[in-house]
């Protein structure tokens, strides 16, 4: 193969859904991993989930509460 030069393709296993490089404001870290609460309804958080189907979606998951 290196004499011919050729090199082996690998399709990548997963996509890159993140586009870092954005000019679009980001939120402030106020929470800072910081998941330990005392009340109730005190700290919300969220998370999108993508599901490989056979057309392309996202689901956005429902909030999840901190207790």
């Amino acid at each position: 193969m290196k004499s011919a030069s050729l090199e082996s393709v690998f399709k990548r296993k997963y996509k890159i859904t993140t586009n870092s490089s954005h000019t679009y404001p980001v939120a402030e870290n106020i929470l800072d991993r910081e998941f330990n609460v005392s009340n109730t309804n005190e700290v919300w958080v969220s998370d999108i989930t993508y599901i490989k189907a056979s057309f392309p979606m996202a689901l956005p998951n429902s909030d999840h509460r901190s207790f």
